[in-house]
């Protein structure tokens, strides 16, 4: 029996046979992620329009007060609620102090149901370079705050 000759146009090698094939475009999770983003801050707008307060917005929609603070921060929607604002006035006031001040999350004169957000602008300011941790928190006391240095 005759051996059959292939005509081959170019030479591939061992790798670029079995190289792995990347995917191909946006992932439909991507997509639906997008998709679901987009949906949240249109029925959010959509509430706020109506009047509803932040609270019963976030009730509404499935969420806390915090979690819906921070799916729309994730949505590239960036709303800040009343009781926010008056938590960053008061960091700023304390920041405004001047480079060296030190001051605790018990020297912000807030509720105490209002601790995760004095908790996210702490944060927020931190990562801005505005202030710094100079004492954690110690752990022998149940109620122990780090204390924040000014730059």
């Amino acid at each position: 029996m005759p051996a059959t000759m292939f005509e081959v146009e170019e030479d591939l090698t061992f790798g670029d046979i079995t190289a792995r094939r990347r995917p191909l475009g946006i992932k439909p999770t991507t997509i639906a992620s997008e998709i679901a983003n987009a949906n949240l801050v249109v029925d959010f707008c959509w509430l706020v329009d109506c009047g509803l307060s932040f609270e019963t917005i976030a009730k509404r929609l499935g969420y806390t007060v915090d979690r819906l603070e921070v799916a729309l921060r994730r949505a590239g929607f960036m709303y800040r609620t009343p009781e926010r604002l008056a938590v960053e006035r008061r960091i700023d006031a304390l920041i405004a102090r001047g480079p060296g001040f030190r001051f605790s999350t018990s020297d912000i004169d807030i509720p105490h149901a209002l601790t995760s957000t004095v908790s996210l602008v702490i944060q927020a300011a931190n990562r801005q370079g505005r202030i710094r941790m100079a004492e954690p928190p110690k752990l022998s006391s149940a109620r122990s705050a780090a204390i924040w240095e000014v730059i």
